[in-house]
């Protein structure tokens, strides 16, 4: 067949091939006046069968600092069947913060070097992410899910606006966000659903395996709430009683008001009819892939000594008040799931009453976790792979000890069964009848394209009749 390019879409096509046998293994090309592209790999799913299945999941990659090695490793393996992308596959800020800071790796700028607003804007950043050859080597050998977060937009972004937009100068959130979203399925192969051209979540069958259920945990949220820094900051130095009165009263009325919601009510619906559809069909596995997190990870109350010798006063502050509210059982990070608990307890709930055995894969945090989620009285809701970045820095990579700060966040968080928090990489799981079995690929160089990677852990999560089992270490 033929299509014409157009720069309405950035002169992106998409052909959606028909006539393909399930379970099937394809080359495929274009044909331009220019040439012929490069020929590329793909694989259609089975229809039926419960053959295994291994997804790779990555998160957060940010171009300037660092090497794309993650996306060169899974390329070259032959044992995953589809990767999978958590969110933050673009950011949207200008360089001059990354060359103020010496951050900027040569060679490894994006266009434009402003702030991306319009669509030209976000269409030029992906085709400079995808001229790095890592990232085209992967997408040309394997296929791929998407799914965003917020720095497809801009940071923090939410239903009404986000923290870095700005409407006076920068115009309204509708436009900036719709001109993302076009840019996102121009760019992407996923398919847009021409009535919703902002609609996100879909749910793909892998035979009689798994279902796959991608979520929007972005563009459909109330607006989440402040950093307990921010809200709690007046009261860093209060006597306990008083401290933990507050922070109770912010995470019981104001995070946990009944009403807030991260995936939208009628996502929420959508979500639970997925579930029940493919337990009710008899698949073992369901996989969801969104951009958040659900699991709960606490400051232990000695944190303030991991900051580095020439940290700040305002980041030992900060380090401090995240560490009395630890010690009180609550999350730090509000932007995740743990900012709207709600929500989080009811979307837990939909999970466990209507999954069979359910693994979520999340991003964001540039940190690899693993998580039980609750849910049930005789084990997990689900299982959380949260995984680390693949470029993008976190604030825990400053410790000499890193086996005890890993233990130590571990210690202070009951949902968590295991971390990292000073690799860069991905997480490849292979999904069978009898488990997840995941893998924890990591590397702590990004400035170097051969950088060494190994694989830092194995997972192991038991499928059961009554749901998943927890986390063990194999």
């Amino acid at each position: 067949g033929s299509v014409a390019s157009s720069p309405r879409h950035d002169h992106c096509v998409k052909i959606d091939a028909q006539g393909l046998k399930p379970d099937g293994r394809y080359f495929y090309r274009f044909l331009s006046r220019s040439g012929p592209s490069v020929t590329g790999l793909t694989r259609t799913a089975p229809t039926r069968g419960r053959a295994p299945l291994t997804i790779a999941a990555f998160a957060c990659a940010m171009l300037p600092v660092g090497h794309f090695r993650a996306y060169a490793d899974c390329a070259a393996r032959q044992d995953v069947d589809l990767w999978a992308h958590t969110g933050d596959y673009i950011y949207e800020y200008g360089l001059e913060p990354y060359r103020k800071s010496n951050a900027l790796m040569p060679g490894r700028s994006w266009e434009p070097d402003r702030e991306i607003v319009s669509y030209a804007d976000y269409a030029a950043r992906y085709a400079s992410y995808r001229a790095d050859p890592d990232l085209q080597e992967l997408h040309r050998v394997k296929p791929s899910l998407h799914v965003w977060d917020d720095h497809e937009f801009t940071n923090d972004a939410w239903r009404n606006g986000a923290q870095n937009h700005q409407p006076d100068s920068e115009g309204p959130w509708p436009l900036r966000r719709a001109a993302a979203a076009q840019a996102f399925f121009d760019w992407l192969p996923v398919r847009a659903f021409p009535q919703e051209p902002e609609r996100l979540h879909r749910a793909l069958r892998w035979g009689d395996l798994a279902r796959i259920v991608l979520l929007d945990s972005r563009t459909l949220r109330d607006n989440q709430p402040p950093f307990w820094q921010e809200l709690m900051g007046p009261l860093a130095d209060a006597p306990k009683a008083q401290f933990e009165a507050e922070a109770t009263r912010i995470w019981r009325d104001v995070m946990g008001a009944p009403d807030r919601t991260l995936l939208g009510a009628g996502q929420e619906t959508w979500l639970a009819e997925q579930l029940k559809g493919s337990r009710d069909a008899g698949q073992p596995w369901q996989v969801l892939i969104q951009g958040s997190v659900f699991g709960r990870f606490n400051m232990p109350a000695h944190a303030e000594a991991w900051l580095a010798p020439n940290a700040s006063e305002g980041e030992r502050r900060t380090r401090a008040i995240l560490a009395r509210v630890g010690a009180m059982g609550l999350p730090f990070d509000t932007p995740l799931w743990n900012g709207f608990p709600a929500a989080r307890d009811r979307v837990l709930a939909n999970v466990a009453a209507n999954g069979a055995n359910v693994l979520t894969f999340g991003g964001e945090t540039h940190t690899a976790w693993a998580f039980n989620l609750p849910g049930r009285a005789d084990g997990p809701a689900a299982v959380e792979i949260a995984c680390t970045a693949v470029t993008s820095s976190n604030g825990f990579r400053t410790s000499p000890d890193e086996a005890q700060r890993e233990a130590d966040l571990v210690a202070a968080s009951p949902e968590l069964a295991w971390c990292d928090v000073h690799h860069w990489g991905y997480t490849a799981v292979r999904f069978d009848e009898a488990g997840a079995h995941a893998d924890f690929v990591g590397f702590r160089d990004i400035s170097r394209p051969d950088t060494p990677v190994s694989r830092r852990a194995r997972l192991v999560a038991e499928v059961s009749a009554r749901g998943v089992r927890p986390w063990v270490e194999a």
